[in-house]
């Protein structure tokens, strides 16, 4: 036995064979026409297998069988060479983009009744104890410690370029629109945001308090909760560019009865540089291939989800419930101009994705455990669960998106020159983004043009970083003089309109900065 770890050496053997056999030997084949050629891929190995006697009649039959694993063997390495090329740019995993899709209708949604996990219960004032909501004046951080997340949603570690997502917008405004899901997530028809000034949806998604003096009731607020968070590099391709769809492994009914376990989910990207830019070619590296039953039951319970959530919002814009001056921004346009195009009487089916169910496909799988409420740090370990309905809502983002460039949402008009669309939307600049340090950080980081006027100091740009990653806890922004300059920007140019932020209010607090003062003398 002798090993040969590269194709000149392979070729000089397979000769040396061939010479020992004479002629007349009446296997002997023809004389192989071989043509040189070079190659960068290194062998694992090759067996060769030598004749102990040349005139057994087996050399020939194993130089053939030689040469056949020599090229068998080179098959396999650009194999591997392109499985882990495609793992490191991010072409090796199904995107969404290329999915076929079919025509799925859109129920009518009357009412639900589903069982409610404990986690989700525990939003839910009691109902022997008097609360209030948590007004929007009390400034503090809208996003839980990053603490909480060891990894990100890959399994990657944590770094400067990773920031905390909300799944659910913690804007009032923006909040409103997600009325239905929040009725799916409690399984109850609640009052739209605003008509109550003790709302259970303000309760639930804010918070509350026993008294207009008391600060929040510790572990209320939805806005706050890791469950309600992504850590995720280039947060953008989330919100404003959204890109990315996350389908949990589950059925419809199991993210109905979610109660807080782990679970999988199928992440696709809409090309592979998202796939990279969010660091899904990092981390585990989870996979499967496209004839996992992982894949079906992903597919299957997000359709059931989003025909859900469709037709709900197809019967609140139906019954008005969105009609009000104070969802009126131009910030969402097209949110509400696909909600007016779901109202129509024609628009009875919706395009959705369908997978392919073959082996030759790979899908990028993420992992999470289970879900941290606020002050549960026991065995912290990698990235806690979001809420499912949640992920499946983000992701009808990014593939609304999808189909409004390619002109495949049928009798929907663009109201602006669009490259995405949310019909659920993000957090944007409004008076919530000027009561959170993290989100007005992320603003300024990001480059937001409202910040063009803003001045910074020596080592503001990085300190805006750390705060909008969530690694510089800065509990209000009053209390910050960066951020404060940025929330009266923000107040001049009347995104906000609450007293606490009044140029009054602002000038004050300004004027008790002591980095204001050398900002006013420089």
């Amino acid at each position: 036995h002798m090993r040969v770890c590269g194709i000149p050496q392979l070729l000089c053997a397979i000769t040396a064979g061939a010479l020992a056999f004479p002629s007349a030997h009446p296997f002997m084949p023809k004389p192989l026409m071989i043509r040189p050629f070079s190659t960068t891929l290194p062998f694992s190995g090759v067996r060769l297998l030598a004749a102990s006697n040349p005139n057994d009649g087996s050399g020939p039959a194993n130089i053939n069988q030689l040469l056949k694993e020599a090229l068998e063997s080179l098959e396999e390495e650009k194999r591997l060479r392109k499985e882990i090329e495609g793992r490191y740019n991010g072409s090796r995993w199904v995107l969404f983009t290329n999915l076929p899709h079919y025509e799925m209708p859109i129920p009518q949604v009357d009412d639900f009744r589903n069982p409610v996990g404990r986690l989700i219960e525990k939003l839910r004032p009691p109902n022997n104890k008097q609360t209030i909501p948590l007004n929007q004046d009390s400034n503090l951080v809208r996003c839980p410690p990053s603490s909480y997340f060891i990894t990100d949603s890959f399994g990657n570690p944590k770094t400067g370029a990773h920031q905390l997502a909300h799944l659910f917008p913690h804007s009032r405004d923006r909040a409103a629109r997600w009325t239905p899901i929040m009725e799916l997530i409690v399984a109850e028809r609640i009052e739209p945001i605003g008509k109550k000034a003790t709302s259970l949806f303000e309760c639930m998604v804010e918070g509350y308090r026993k008294d207009i003096e008391s600060d929040r009731d510790d572990g209320t607020g939805l806005v706050y909760q890791p469950y309600n968070t992504l850590a995720i590099a280039n947060q953008y391709l989330l919100d404003n560019q959204p890109s990315c769809c996350f389908f949990p492994a589950l059925s419809f009914l199991e993210m109905l009865n979610w109660d807080g376990e782990e679970y999988e989910a199928i992440f696709m990207g809409s090309e592979a540089r998202v796939v990279r830019e969010v660091g899904a070619n990092g981390g585990d590296l989870l996979e499967c291939s496209g004839d996992d039953e992982r894949v079906l039951k992903a597919f299957s319970g997000s359709r059931d989800a989003v025909a859900t959530i469709l037709g709900l919002i197809k019967s609140y814009e139906t019954a008005g419930k969105y009609n009000s001056n104070r969802y009126d921004s131009q910030n969402y346009l097209l949110s509400r101009s696909l909600g007016k195009y779901l109202e129509n009487l024609s628009t009875t089916s919706f395009r959705f994705p369908a997978p392919v169910n073959s082996s030759d496909f790979k899908y990028r799988i993420v992992k999470f455990s289970r879900a941290r409420a606020l002050g549960d740090y026991s065995d912290l370990v990698g990235h806690p669960a979001p809420i499912p309905l949640l992920l499946v809502a983000k992701s009808l983002n990014a593939w609304l998106s999808h189909l409004l460039r390619q002109n495949l949402i049928d009798g929907f008009t663009v109201p602006t020159d669009a490259n995405f669309c949310t019909l659920l939307p993000f957090c944007g600049a409004d008076e919530s983004d000027a009561s959170c340090p993290v989100c007005l950080a992320r603003m300024m980081v990001l480059g937001d043009p409202a910040f063009e006027s803003l001045d910074y100091f020596d080592g503001d740009d990085e300190r805006a970083e750390r705060i909008a990653a969530n690694q510089e806890i800065v509990r209000t922004v009053a209390s910050d003089p960066l951020l404060a300059r940025a929330a009266s920007i923000l107040h001049q140019r009347h995104h906000t309109k609450r007293p606490s932020w009044s140029p009054r209010a602002l000038s004050v607090r300004l004027s008790n900065s002591s980095m204001f003062h050398r900002f006013q003398s420089t």
